[in-house]
């Protein structure tokens, strides 16, 4: 069986070799973090697929509590505060990957940003 060659977005590739990189300098292995290529479905169109990366938090984990997922449109957190940390103009791939390598090497989580209208909802 060949392997799936993964086509993945330029801004996936940027966050993972700034993250990569940064934890190689660090003495740090992201192999230890368990990265794992994956096909990912949009959202509102499941016939279309995209490449992603999903990698944990901290290093050997134990469970999947802190994993996350570098996708074209950001890093997405999962679980009951499922949100995400996208990409845009002011917050590159770049500027996303060295505030999680910052955590990682500080061995700190990055906790899921509050969805400001599941916020106002509780009210």
């Amino acid at each position: 069986m060949k392997k799936k060659e993964f086509n993945l977005d330029p801004r996936v590739r940027e966050f993972i070799d700034h993250l990569e990189g940064g934890l190689a300098a660090a003495g740090l292995s992201f192999a230890d973090y368990l990265p794992q290529y994956v096909i990912l479905e949009h959202a509102d169109d499941k016939t279309k697929t995209y490449d992603g990366l999903i990698f944990s938090q901290v290093a050997n984990p134990s469970d999947n509590l802190y994993k996350v997922c570098v996708a074209q449109d950001g890093v997405h957190f999962y679980g009951a505060n499922a949100s995400k940390l996208p990409f845009n103009f002011d917050q590159s791939p770049a500027k996303v990957a060295i505030l999680f390598l910052v955590a990682m090497i500080k061995e700190e989580i990055i906790d899921p940003p509050n969805c400001p209208h599941c916020e106002e909802a509780k009210k």
